[in-house]
């Protein structure tokens, strides 16, 4: 979705924007976040060194890096409670 696409970004939730230096998407990925922000919804941006949809690939460390940073963010960001005994 690219920021110039959605007239208004208010009432969603927080936002994490992960994206590759590389990737074709950078701008449009940086817009949205910047939209977002504007918008009043909390978001985060991480670039790193890599193309499109780097986190998939397991075997970069800046790819386990990324899943980690987003598996914290969606259990930070979610209702999620633990049902643990």
């Amino acid at each position: 979705m690219c920021h110039r696409c959605s007239p208004t970004f208010s009432g969603l939730p927080p936002l994490a924007v992960h994206v590759g230096s590389s990737e074709v998407l950078l701008d449009c990925s940086r817009g949205v976040a910047v939209a977002a922000e504007r918008a009043g919804v909390r978001s985060s941006e991480s670039v790193a060194g890599h193309a499109h949809v780097f986190p998939l690939l397991q075997f970069i460390p800046e790819a386990r890096a990324a899943v980690e940073e987003i598996t914290r963010f969606v259990l930070n960001h979610s209702s999620h409670q633990d049902q643990s005994p």
